[in-house]
């Protein structure tokens, strides 16, 4: 029964892509808990019944189920043998969103390189969350102070907040600190 349901789920999605003048395809490979190497397909159209561009999970492919190895040639083999299977033409083709990767991007040996053989209207865009993820490991290390002052000052809220009488000594610090009378060096060094 769960076969039937997928089946006709995808059977809709795949009327709704055919009915649209193009679609594009953003991919990524992985290895699961199970260690499968597995390719993650969704496409990208627009609906015409709804007038808005749909992102729709496709498929997830074993990679290794005919190959050895997981490069190039193994995803544009299982990529094409895809298209024909669901009867989606190549030429409808229009976008690739894929994680960078060298074996996904190369110029010479890249699946990207190798779609574009068959359609050279495709384009290939680097993933814009998986740089903002690099991005964000590259910098925690050199932002680590900015973790150190969130952690101090989130500490210091947390010690007044939870404590009336601490709180009571802060603002009557706070009140002490505001009707201090600087004398005209203490100024020149405050705005300094």
């Amino acid at each position: 029964m769960l076969i039937t349901i997928g089946n006709t789920i995808t059977n809709q999605l795949l009327q709704l892509v055919k009915s649209s003048n193009y679609f594009g395809w953003l991919i990524d490979d992985m290895t699961d808990i199970s260690v499968l190497e597995q390719m993650v397909v969704f496409i990208q159209y627009f609906n015409y019944t709804t007038h808005t561009i749909e992102t729709k999970f496709l498929s997830i492919n074993n990679l290794l189920e005919d190959s050895t190895s997981a490069n190039a040639d193994t995803l544009f083999k299982v990529l094409i043998e895809h298209l024909e299977e669901k009867k989606l033409p190549i030429s409808k083709l229009r976008g690739l969103v894929t994680d960078g990767a060298a074996v996904m991007i190369g110029k010479r040996n890249g699946l990207a390189s190798k779609l574009k053989e068959l359609n050279p209207t495709i384009i290939n865009v680097y993933c814009i969350c998986h740089r903002l993820a690099l991005a964000c490991n590259d910098s925690n290390e050199a932002l680590k102070y900015i973790d150190n002052v969130q952690l101090i000052v989130t500490q210091l809220w947390k010690m007044f907040e939870y404590s009336p009488k601490k709180m009571a000594a802060y603002l009557k610090c706070q009140q002490e600190v505001k009707s201090l009378q600087l004398g005209e060096n203490a100024k020149k060094i405050v705005t300094r």
